[in-house]
């Protein structure tokens, strides 16, 4: 097992359980994508983010799009049933986030970046679909959350799916 940060594909992760010193140095010193994009480190979400926000050009970084909508990108995907008709049903899947997503859009969206800036179409595309009819089959309290952080979206652009329905268990996302 390893202990520590280490580089892994290009990537940093550290395996430390509390916060280290190096994490804290990436976050404060290497380029600002890099330390945006480096989510694997032992420091906290918050902690990150404020330390990214408090270089010089950190907190624009933040305010842009391009990380909202990259975390919306993050996104996968859970099999459900859906009732066509009385006791006939389709598979379908709908879109779920993990934990540490949900809680970096949290973040972001309360402390850094204005979700309403943002294009209603432009979201559509990140959340994406991979259903033949071109639907897009969210989980209810991700949708519910979308709204809170203020993300321009509606029923309307969205099909929300009652946990439920799922065929896989998602409790522990979120």
């Amino acid at each position: 097992r390893l202990y520590g940060p280490v580089f892994k594909a290009g990537a940093f992760i550290c395996y430390k359980a509390e916060a280290c010193n190096l994490c804290k140095m990436y976050c404060q010193s290497f380029p600002l994508e890099q330390a945006v994009n480096a989510r694997a480190t032992c420091i906290s979400v918050r902690e990150r983010l404020n330390t990214i926000a408090s270089r010089p050009g950190g907190a624009e970084c933040l305010a842009s799009k391009t990380l909202a909508l990259e975390l919306l990108r993050s996104n996968y995907e859970v099999p459900f049933m859906l009732e066509t008709a009385p006791n006939e049903y389709i598979t379908k899947t709908a879109k779920v986030f993990s934990k540490a997503v949900m809680e970096e859009l949290e973040i972001l969206c309360k402390d850094y970046f204005n979700a309403k800036s943002l294009e209603k179409s432009d979201v559509i595309e990140a959340l994406g679909s991979d259903e033949d009819d071109g639907d897009i089959w969210l989980v209810g309290k991700y949708y519910e959350k979308l709204l809170e952080f203020d993300f321009p979206v509606s029923n309307s652009d969205l099909n929300v799916v009652d946990e439920s329905k799922l065929l896989s268990d998602v409790h522990y996302h979120m």
